[in-house]
């Protein structure tokens, strides 16, 4: 078994058992994220991480850990559920679209965010 191993964003999902909110028994990923941003101070906290992993990058200590479900065929973030959420709502800002406490300077600024991070891939 490899100890690090590069995998896909999509073939990755946001944990519906994360420790740090309510379990959720709905599957649907999106709802999974949302409850990672329930307020204001949360979209703040999100946009930081978004900011800061657009500008400095993927550090290797920021490892998702990560486990595999064999029922859905995709890996499932044990730990690393914000960063998870932060790389794809980079890699899709139309996510934050459902996201309702992203202020508008913040939508904007992650749309322009995502269009550079693409340039880049």
């Amino acid at each position: 078994m490899k100890e690090h191993q590069l995998i896909d964003i999509e073939k990755i999902s946001v944990n519906p058992e994360n420790p740090r909110h309510t379990q959720i028994m709905i599957a649907d990923e999106l709802f999974i994220m949302q409850q990672l941003v329930r307020n204001s101070r949360e979209a703040t906290a999100m946009y930081k991480l978004i900011s800061d992993i657009y500008e400095n990058g993927w550090y290797p200590q920021s490892i998702i850990t990560l486990t595999y479900n064999k029922k859905t065929g995709k890996f499932v973030a044990w730990d690393g559920n914000r960063r998870l959420t932060a790389i794809k709502i980079l890699k899709k800002p139309k996510l934050i679209e459902s996201f309702k406490y992203f202020s508008y300077t913040q939508r904007r600024s992650i749309y322009a965010m995502s269009k550079k991070f693409k340039e880049l891939e």
